[in-house]
């Protein structure tokens, strides 16, 4: 019983992602998710309590998992000592293991899609998605600069404070878009430092000041 109980509220919650990213939340219902599941509407409120409480088990789970491959600032402090700056800014270009790639995809349009009208989509967002990763973004970048290994961030032309916070909350904003517009990449291994730092330059820097300062350019990709 536990295990057919797992499996089929497995299976309602999986049916309920692929439709929620299809085609919306709202324009979504219960019968719809049901009949994907091979179950009968009743069957579902077993399990969930509304399309709210099931919408809000998919937010939850999202939630957990891209924590997995952004590093915490714990982990961090030890990544600074121990690697190049090319190397740790390459930990904050997106990867997930095969498994994991499928769910993001369809969990992150969710989000875009919802973030406006659901105000636990736009927390989500905000606090965690965009917020914690830009975070944890300026907080490396300010540690580089601290020991010099970012000169570029040093150009009396823009204040240190400012271009750290301003890069990271552009690259962690455009990263999202980017997550939820093309799919979450599927690679088990994490991309070459090579394309990290290309990846870090078009984002974080093109982006922050459109591609016009080659001072800026230089200290991610000389």
């Amino acid at each position: 019983m536990g295990r057919q109980y797992r499996y089929t509220k497995e299976n309602i919650f999986e049916e309920a992602v692929k439709i929620f990213s299809e085609q919306g939340y709202n324009a979504t219902t219960m019968r719809q998710i049901a009949s994907a599941a091979g179950v009968n509407e009743a069957t579902i409120y077993i399990y969930f309590d509304s399309k709210e409480a099931l919408m809000d088990e998919i937010l939850q789970v999202f939630r957990a998992i891209p924590k997995r491959y952004i590093p915490p600032r714990k982990k961090i402090d030890a990544f600074l000592e121990e690697e190049p700056p090319r190397q740790l800014l390459s930990r904050f270009i997106p990867y997930c293991r095969v498994e994991d790639a499928n769910f993001l995809t369809r969990a992150y349009r969710i989000v875009y899609a919802e973030q406006l009208i659901n105000p636990k989509a736009s927390a989500l967002v905000q606090d965690h998605l965009v917020g914690e990763v830009a975070e944890n973004l300026v907080y490396t970048l300010d540690k580089l600069v601290e020991r010099g290994e970012l000169p570029g961030l040093e150009s009396p032309k823009y204040s240190t404070a400012w271009s750290c916070k301003q890069f990271s909350t552009i690259w962690a904003n455009n990263m999202f878009t980017k997550l939820c517009l093309n799919g979450f990449p599927d690679s088990c291994e994490r991309v070459t430092d090579e394309n990290g730092i290309v990846f870090m330059c078009m984002y974080l820097i093109e982006m922050a000041i459109d591609g016009k300062d080659a001072e800026l350019h230089s200290a991610y990709i000389a």
